[in-house]
């Protein structure tokens, strides 16, 4: 069981990064992260600078447990425990067991993403926006907009910061956490599959929009080499569009770390 009623302790050195940049592929495995693009003739990785980064940092496979859900998945990213299952049985809606988690112990958190997920993680200094509940579209529709949206935002959030003084000053604050949902991966991998071209061609589009999250972020805070990354997935998604149990398709899940703090492996 959870014990509550604790003290919260600060830590007594100053880390090297400023600020973390914490993005989620919902869905998407790892096998299928790291993987060759199978639609193109010369054998390119499908997420050629998510592999960039994994060689300049830190990567690996990270193992999640069953149930591989995505409620399940996020509480241990973000809390650091495995949530009793009745939280997914009992429904998204509320929390059987109210928990602290990192969004709320940093100074700002800004997310973006699914609105089952974001209202999971209640906090004065989480600042969350989500999008509406229709996009949340299992097999029709432009389902890449559901990954489109978080990077949209944060960009949009830069650009508010331009003319607003308070905003950009919790922007440049230490102890800044950024957190993309990105859901592309799950809806794709239930409508197709993740052998088929639109999940490849989802792990491709988020590779880029990371590139150019990385680029633009380093140009916001003027390259300060102060911002830490970490990419991984809640789950995977077996052959036959389906995660939840214990399969290896659905708990071996990509992990990439790279950034202020992270040192290069030899």
């Amino acid at each position: 069981p959870l014990e509550h009623g604790q003290t919260s302790i600060a830590p007594d050195f100053v880390g090297p990064a400023r600020r973390l940049v914490f993005i989620v592929g919902d869905g998407l495995r790892a096998d299928k992260c790291f993987a060759s693009d199978a639609d193109n003739a010369s054998g390119q990785p499908v997420a050629p600078f998510l592999l960039q980064m994994a060689r300049e940092g830190r990567f690996g496979v990270s193992h999640t447990r069953v149930p591989t859900e995505s409620r399940p998945g996020h509480v241990a990213m973000l809390a650091g425990f495995y949530e009793d299952p009745s939280a997914v049985t009992r429904g998204w809606q509320e929390n059987p067991v109210a928990f602290e988690h990192v969004l709320g112990q940093a100074r700002w958190s800004f997310g973006f993403g699914a609105p089952e997920i974001m209202a999971m993680f209640p906090g004065e200094r989480f600042l969350a926006e989500a999008y509406d509940e229709k996009l949340v579209d299992f097999g029709l529709g432009d389902m890449l907009e559901q990954d489109r949206w978080p990077f949209a935002r944060l960009s949009e959030l830069q650009s508010r910061a331009e003319t607003d003084a308070d905003l950009d000053a919790r922007l440049r604050s230490d102890g800044v956490i950024f957190f993309l949902h990105l859901l592309g991966h799950d809806s794709h991998g239930h409508a197709y599959g993740p052998q088929s071209p639109e999940y490849r061609a989802n792990t491709r589009f988020i590779d880029g929009k990371i590139r150019e999250l990385v680029s633009r972020l380093d140009a916001f805070y003027n390259a300060d080499g102060r911002t830490a990354w970490i990419f991984t997935a809640d789950h995977g998604m077996t052959d036959g569009r389906s995660h939840g149990d214990g399969d290896p398709q659905n708990t071996r899940t990509p992990l990439v770390v790279w950034g202020a703090g992270v040192a290069a492996a030899e």
